[in-house]
């Protein structure tokens, strides 16, 4: 199980949050998984990054932030018969102190384009350490960022100056054999690239997410090849419904309206 990135909201979630997320993976030890878990930009590479020994017993591996050794990124997985089956470069999301430094300040004519070539230079470094290191391997990589012409909701908050930084999909070598990607809420491909995707939200974040549908991608690794995804629908328990109109069309409206779903709904008025 891949989670690239925005475990939380927030940096410091609140008790119930946690509980929730602790609740969550201790029900996946039972079926017999592999986790692995990138921090986003609403985390805390602190916080996530805290109980990641602990975790690791339970075969979860955390990376809540850039390591100082990139290689530590690098996850190995495991299939049912004890071979290495593919490994995964586990890149959480870049803050820009994982990225500057003097020499690309002044390389560069600007931030933001220091920002950008530091997370291609990234991907690039971690991708030649894996082909040397796992030659006939296949490598997936994660990533926690803005990719350039993704279709955003309004749920997502600006990163890198109001997402200036986006990134071109070829910043992910041939070597990468699929890219799952987070930090978009809407499910995507990214530069038409079936191997380069957003997951997506598994639940709508807000009303301009009320029609998606939700869902997870199952990968398939078959004779040392990653085959494209099949997409599994996220079951939907909760209707956000907007309604607009004058007071007493809207009033109207409420009267009649009949949810579905095993929750209550969300509703906007306008």
């Amino acid at each position: 199980l891949l989670i690239s990135g925005d475990i939380f909201d927030i940096a410091n979630p609140s008790a119930a949050d946690r509980s929730l997320y602790y609740n969550f993976l201790s029900k996946l030890r039972g079926i017999d998984l592999q986790v692995i878990i990138t921090g986003g930009n609403h985390d805390s590479i602190g916080f996530l990054n805290a109980p990641k020994e602990l975790l690791r017993e339970l075969n979860i591996d955390i990376v809540g932030g850039a390591t100082e050794n990139i290689e530590d990124e690098l996850i190995e997985v495991i299939n049912a018969t004890g071979e290495l089956e593919f490994v995964v470069a586990a890149v959480p999301f870049l803050r820009d102190k994982d990225l500057r430094n003097l020499d690309s300040d002044k390389k560069f004519k600007d931030r933001t384009e220091a920002i950008r070539e530091g997370i291609k230079d990234h991907y690039a470094r971690i991708a030649n350490i894996a082909i040397n290191k796992y030659p006939n391997i296949p490598l997936i990589g994660m990533g926690h960022l803005f990719a350039k012409g993704s279709l955003t909701s309004e749920s997502e908050r600006e990163i890198h100056v109001g997402n200036t930084a986006a990134v071109e999909s070829n910043i992910f070598s041939d070597d990468f054999k699929y890219v799952a990607l987070g930090h978009i809420h809407r499910a995507q491909l990214v530069g038409k690239n079936p191997m380069i995707r957003y997951s997506g939200a598994p639940i709508a974040l807000s009303f301009s997410e009320k029609e998606d549908i939700k869902s997870v991608l199952i990968l398939e690794v078959k004779d040392s090849q990653v085959l494209p995804p099949k997409t599994v629908e996220v079951p939907k328990n909760r209707e956000l419904k907007k309604i607009t109109g004058q007071l007493e069309t809207i009033k109207n409206k409420l009267n009649k309206y009949q949810p579905d779903f095993s929750l209550p709904s969300f509703v906007e008025l306008e």
